[in-house]
């Protein structure tokens, strides 16, 4: 492959200048600070260059909380280079003030600024690759226009569009598809060129001006496409040797690298549940509930959690859970009293198709609306919106809504299980009900199972329990 005309590092860091991190008075809101629209702009401008010089080598930005005593101001840090020093921002100092920013871009960027609306535009774009930099994929949508694909096509090019630079390299980095950010990259790399060939202002001043703004798409772009995407082992390097004109090198197979990230997904799946598999106090308050007579989803889920990690359950077990549960355990069951619940879950079903009800948008209701095949409820609580046409082994990490669309769209699809097997495997890896901050159940999990393995496969409901036993240990 040919080699691209190298850059020097020197002309780029010299477009990106060290810009001071305003401070902010301690026990203040927004509201309460004066010239709060300068202060926000020159947050962000501190923001952009520092992770600019980041990716050269020649400043530190950290994900982690700074220690309490450095908590309010960044810190000094000789970089072993005579002279040169750098500070150190902490991802809980920057993302707060890009979002405020984004909230009140027209007053910061725009014509309220004597902006222009590419100017808006320009630095929304930027905006939201600093998010993508953090990983903060939710902010990325909010500030781009929506909900992120699940996948790239192609291999675009974006001009001035810097929102659709942001989107990409997010798209790119959660699905590792390397190979559909090759023109993309090199066309930041020609406009880097571009900003140090172009007069304007020499920044002495501190100014953060277009040229300015261009490498720092760029270079957060590239930092993103390194770190997050290709995953190099060390991301200063790679963006010096992509600077010099090395062609990039890709992920091989982007879904194996990505589900599970990149490990064995059966022992990733196992070592996410083992610590709920192996807890014999939990099991005992399992079985105590189980020992009642009333009945409610945390009975369901006690006994999925003992079914799974094949602990023994009390006698009379069966007779204490939901029908539509019982059955997936491998019970037998009355017809009318599984008629009768799947009727009550059809009923709760359509409440969620309303707009008013959109706080409801939970696991448990997804699984309810999935298994009474409501359409309009499982939109509703996905986030409306069309359906994407189905596409196998696709991944959508820990978002249970595009989970669910995609399952929904599987069903149209008339697909089989083993075209969803990767999207819900990557999903067990990276949640389980202990760890997760979306009030997952185990009951949750069985009724996701009972989609794929009854909806899509055909297969009896007694074929679900064991179904997800195979998932999480790997073994019925």
């Amino acid at each position: 492959m040919k080699r691209a005309p190298g850059i020097d590092v020197a002309a780029v860091a010299a477009l990106v200048p060290e810009l001071e991190w305003p401070q902010l008075p301690p026990n203040v809101m927004w509201s309460q600070v004066r010239e709060r629209w300068p202060l926000l702009r020159r947050s962000c401008e501190a923001a952009a260059t520092r992770i600019a010089r980041s990716a050269l080598g020649l400043a530190q930005i950290t994900m982690a909380r700074p220690s309490e005593e450095r908590a309010t101001e960044p810190f000094a840090l000789t970089l072993g280079m005579p002279g040169a020093y750098a500070y150190f921002l902490a991802s809980d100092q920057i993302v707060p003030r890009i979002a405020k920013a984004f909230a009140e871009i027209y007053m910061i960027f725009g014509e309220g600024a004597r902006g222009t609306e590419l100017e808006s535009e320009s630095w929304t774009g930027l905006l939201a690759l600093i998010a993508g930099v953090f990983g903060e994929w939710d902010l990325v949508a909010t500030m781009t226009g929506g909900a992120l694909p699940s996948a790239v096509t192609g291999d675009p090019v974006f001009r001035d569009k810097t929102i659709l630079v942001a989107r990409h390299f997010a798209v790119i980095a959660r699905t590792r598809a390397t190979r559909h950010a090759t023109a993309a990259m090199a066309e930041l790399r020609a406009r880097i060129a571009e900003a140090i060939e172009t007069p304007g202002t020499n920044n002495t001043d501190d100014r953060f001006d277009a040229r300015t703004l261009d490498v720092c798409v760029a270079l957060c772009a590239a930092r993103i496409y390194f770190e997050r995407a290709a995953q190099v082992p060390d991301v200063v390097e790679a963006v010096r040797a992509w600077l010099g004109g090395a062609p990039l090198v890709h992920v091989v197979d982007p879904l194996a690298a990505t589900i599970a990230e990149g490990g064995d997904v059966t022992t990733t799946v196992f070592e996410r549940y083992l610590p709920e598999l192996s807890d014999a106090a939990g099991h005992a308050v399992a079985r105590r509930l189980l020992t009642g007579d009333a009945r409610s989803a945390a009975i369901d889920s006690a006994a999925v959690l003992l079914y799974v990690a094949r602990e023994p359950l009390p006698a009379g077990w069966a007779s204490r859970l939901d029908p539509l549960i019982a059955e997936l355990l491998d019970v037998e069951v009355d017809p009318q009293a599984r008629k009768t619940a799947l009727a009550d879950l059809k009923i709760r079903a359509r409440h969620f198709r309303a707009v008013s009800n959109i706080p409801l948008a939970v696991p448990a209701n997804l699984a309810h609306a999935l298994i009474a095949n409501d359409e309009p409820a499982i939109l509703m609580i996905t986030g409306r919106g069309t359906l994407a046409t189905f596409r196998p082994r696709e991944i959508f990490g820990d978002d249970f809504r595009q989970l669910g669309r995609y399952l929904l769209a599987a069903k149209k699809a008339k697909a089989i299980p083993d075209t969803v097997r990767w999207a819900w495997l990557d999903f067990l890896a990276r949640r389980s009900p202990r760890t997760s901050r979306l009030e997952l159940t185990w009951r949750d999990l069985v009724l996701y199972q009972r989609f794929i393995t009854c909806d899509l496969g055909g297969e009896p409901p007694t074929a679900v329990g064991p179904a997800l036993r195979a998932a999480i240990t790997g073994r019925a």
